[in-house]
């Protein structure tokens, strides 16, 4: 049974590649169902299950809404293979028309230095990293993987999240939500240049949408 931190430790998974046998079982027909449908209630009504409930793809804080490519794309989930070749493809640095980094310290200082979004520019190890490297110390979390070279990748990041939800702190989740994952709106500008990543642009979409109701007043 999936249920909502299970949702944001998938989503994770899905930029930074598990083994071939988790991500199996996560992409099962049923296992994958099952965080549709906890992905579903968290478009309605975002980490507060007594928020107003809205439709699965109403999404008034975005440009634009999923597109029927991009929704299919969420209901049927690349296999291990294609999900390690687009990660190895475009979650690396150093190719500046390919690279998408999911590392926010990329993209908030593409922000606050004014640089073109889309360009392959930034600093890595900027604030949002110290800033997630503290804050898994002190939530007592032990760096490993990405979270020693870029503690501020959006899989750290979600996984974080996970935990929060975990541990049933629900006003740290919409904190976090609110201030650290605003940049996702560049990477997904970033995404929209890629000919092959409207399942990646799927979940950044519906992780906007879950922030956009933790962002309004309630």
């Amino acid at each position: 049974m999936v249920r909502e931190p299970d949702a944001f430790a998938i989503m994770a998974a899905c930029f930074a590649p598990p083994s071939e046998e988790e991500w199996r079982s996560i992409a099962s027909d049923r296992a994958w169902a099952d965080f549709v449908l906890v992905l579903r209630g968290l478009l309605e009504h975002g980490i507060d299950p007594d928020a107003p409930r809205r439709p699965f793809r109403s999404k008034p804080s975005l440009t634009e809404s999923l597109s029927l490519e991009e929704t299919a794309a969420l209901f049927k989930p690349p296999d291990h293979d294609a999900l390690t070749r687009f990660s190895n493809r475009h979650f690396v640095g150093g190719l500046p028309q390919q690279s998408a980094m999911p590392v926010e310290s990329l993209y908030a200082n593409r922000t606050t230095q004014g640089l073109d979004p889309v360009e392959e520019k930034g600093f890595y190890g900027a604030e949002p990293a110290a800033y997630m490297r503290d804050l898994a110390a002190s939530l007592g979390l032990s760096p490993a993987g990405l979270f020693l070279e870029y503690p501020d990748h959006l899989s750290c990041e979600l996984e974080v999240l996970a935990y929060l939800l975990e541990e049933g702190a629900t006003g740290a989740v919409r904190q976090f939500l609110v201030e650290r994952l605003a940049w996702l709106s560049s990477f997904r500008q970033r995404l929209l240049g890629l000919d092959d990543a409207r399942f990646h642009l799927a979940i950044v979409d519906a992780i906007l949408d879950i922030r956009s109701i933790a962002v309004r007043p309630h």
